[in-house]
């Protein structure tokens, strides 16, 4: 490794000051983050937990610069600059897997890419590595209609390591499955972090999801709090690792 890509790999993910995202209204503002301050380091595995409405989703959205705060200040020192972030560094899977009707599943996987820049062939290519990757290749040819709602989530999963990001943020990626199918979209996601040295963050409300990452963080009415640290010493990535679960 040259000493560019040593210096590069030192930097944080991501880092953040003072967060806050406000809506204008005809009358008071409505304040979706109210404060945030936060640092991701590579291959973090973080929960952001939080009950609805409590601002996981807005904060999730600046992360991936996808939405900008109203104040405060964000950047992304070893992925670059906003403009550069997706496809590639920054991958996101909402909480609906977004997959296009039209289009087979390889299509969809491959559709960032080619927005990117890719070669049709290229971005095929690497479709069908994700996919296998996944263990999802007897879906290529499939359309949207005829998966289930895991089979749909994981393929939405793919579509994200297909660009190969340093950064994955998913957004309660396991409120529309039943317990098994999210158990195996969160192996997935952890089993995708592990392997490359990405960062993960995860939001959730479900406390079975959130035992399972290293690093637990919590939103209230719009505050992020990130000295939660508890679960450092033993975690069990294997699903069911809590009796409860």
């Amino acid at each position: 490794m040259n000493t560019n890509s040593k210096r590069q790999s030192a930097l944080p993910v991501l880092t953040c000051t003072d967060l806050r995202r406000t809506y204008p209204t005809a009358g008071e503002p409505i304040v979706a983050l109210a404060h945030a301050t936060c640092v991701v380091e590579r291959g973090q595995q973080i929960a952001l937990m939080g009950p609805s409405g409590s601002g996981k989703s807005t904060l999730l959205h600046i992360l991936a610069g996808i939405d900008q705060p109203s104040s405060g200040s964000i950047s992304w020192p070893a992925l670059g600059d906003a403009s550069s972030l997706r496809p590639g560094p920054v991958g996101v899977v909402f909480q609906s897997p977004s997959l296009l009707a039209p289009l087979n599943v390889v299509e969809n996987v491959a559709l960032p890419l080619l927005l990117s820049g890719c070669s049709d062939s290229k971005a095929t290519q690497r479709a069908l590595e994700a996919l296998a990757l996944l263990e999802l290749n007897h879906l290529a040819n499939k359309l949207p209609e005829e998966l289930s709602g895991g089979q749909a989530q994981r393929v939405a999963i793919a579509r994200v390591l297909a660009s190969d990001p340093q950064l994955m943020l998913a957004d309660e990626p396991t409120g529309q499955l039943d317990h098994e199918s999210g158990a195996h979209v969160i192996d997935m996601l952890i089993a995708a972090s592990d392997a490359s040295g990405a960062a993960l963050i995860i939001n959730t409300h479900d406390l079975c999801v959130a035992q399972r990452l290293a690093i637990r963080w919590a939103m209230h009415d719009g505050v992020l709090t990130t000295d939660d640290h508890s679960s450092h010493a033993s975690i069990d990535h294997t699903a069911g690792s809590s009796a409860s679960c």
